[in-house]
């Protein structure tokens, strides 16, 4: 499994964009793996272009924190502010709007919130956070209130071993 790169990009009200994705249906940030060769700033770029639709301009991201998982896996996640364009559907997301913290969309994962306030909440240097497996208790609870997200994510995740299986 590769690294991956997330833009969280802010408006003058301080809301953050989230693109429906098209592959399972959730909101999520723009973002996405890191590619070889890339720096993760590089890819959050290609990224929050792609993701928007080439139509949106944002100021140069900045690195606010790195996740590091048990696995040796990180995600970076930058904090960007809009500039001025408007999102386009495009073959990774069908729709992308701002949203305020206190009005996120129903398919917007709980647990993604927390990155929003560390991103808000920042001050000075980049920093690394080291991340545990999620908790059994928490995968259920996530489950119990959200099936479809975890099925359609497994679906999702299954298919895709099948298609590479076949083309190997």
């Amino acid at each position: 499994m590769s690294s991956g790169s997330s833009l969280l990009i802010f408006d003058s009200q301080n809301r953050v964009l989230l693109v429906k994705r098209r592959d399972y249906p959730i909101w999520n940030f723009p973002g996405g793996g890191i590619e070889s060769g890339e720096t993760p700033l590089q890819a959050v770029i290609r990224e929050g272009m792609e993701e928007t639709g080439f139509t949106l301009k944002f100021s140069k991201p900045q690195r606010i924190y790195t996740r590091v998982f048990p696995s040796g896996k990180k995600s970076y996640f930058f904090r960007s502010e809009f500039k001025s364009g408007h999102f386009t559907q495009n073959f990774e997301a069908s729709n992308g709007d701002f949203f305020s913290l206190s009005d996120l969309p129903p398919l917007f994962p709980n647990y993604f919130k927390q990155h929003i306030i560390n991103v808000i909440n920042h001050k000075g240097k980049p920093y690394i956070v080291s991340t545990l497996p999620i908790p059994y208790k928490r995968f259920m609870k996530e489950f119990w209130y959200r099936p479809d997200i975890i099925i359609r994510f497994f679906l999702f995740k299954f298919a895709r071993k099948l298609i590479r299986r076949n083309l190997e």
